[in-house]
């Protein structure tokens, strides 16, 4: 499996199609509305046809991996990847592991395996990225807030066992004093009665340093209905 991180964001735009945005700035806002107490936001067809036009650079950042890569860093079960400083590279696979990779897409180290005990992990999902090529790792199987320095390894955790509710939630940002930001979207809740329906529950948690997390936001549920289906033979 071979992995391309592209290059910078070039605008395929002029000083004139800078003008005429600014002319059109009233047009691209979206219209408000307010029901229910909620706020919702809506662009029309054409708002994409008036947006400042971008393309990614066709030559890759970085490439790593591949047929013949070294079984060590194997990437079939990518998970989150985050850019680091010098064009250096770091992979989240299997739920347990951080694979590090120079510039030139040569292995670096490798931080973590599976298990409970210090510098293991169980469930981790994504990874955010922090100053100084920090990363922010949350393991929601062993219920605890993981700081990593790809030249150290983990520096440190941080339990939140009964401090972020639910099962399942994502670090998205990091306030000054060590707030914490977490969003647990996507995650899908069944409700009761009909085994077919689900809502996502898609709130926003301010986490301390200390103490238990509140809830900052919450997005109107989203009714989902799972349609059914059979591997049986029929018309």
């Amino acid at each position: 499996m071979a992995l391309f991180v592209a290059g910078a964001l070039l605008a395929l735009t002029s000083p004139a199609a800078a003008k005429q945005a600014d002319r059109l700035g009233a047009v691209l806002l979206p219209k408000r509305t307010l029901a229910g107490g909620v706020t919702t936001f809506v662009h029309d067809r054409a708002a994409l046809a008036r947006a400042t036009p971008f393309v990614l650079d066709a030559a890759p950042e970085t490439i790593v991996g591949g047929p013949d890569a070294d079984p060590a860093y194997d990437l079939t079960s990518l998970l989150d990847v985050a850019l680091l400083s010098g064009g250096r590279l770091a992979c989240f696979v299997q739920g347990h592991r951080v694979l590090l990779f120079n510039r030139d897409g040569t292995p670096w180290r490798t931080i973590g395996r599976h298990g409970a005990g210090p510098g293991e992990f169980m469930g981790g999902r994504e990874m955010l990225g922090l100053r100084a090529d920090t990363l922010l790792l949350l393991d929601m199987n062993n219920r605890r807030l993981n700081w990593i320095v790809p030249s150290a390894g983990v520096v440190r955790s941080e339990p939140v066992q009964d401090r972020i509710p639910g099962v399942y939630a994502t670090p998205v940002g990091v306030l000054p004093g060590g707030r914490v930001i977490l969003t647990n979207a996507g995650q899908y809740r069944e409700m009761g009665g009909a085994r077919e329906d689900f809502r996502s529950v898609a709130s926003i948690f301010l986490l301390p340093p200390r103490g238990a997390a509140t809830t900052i936001a919450t997005m109107p549920d989203l009714l989902l209905r799972r349609m059914r289906n059979s591997i049986e033979p029929g018309p």
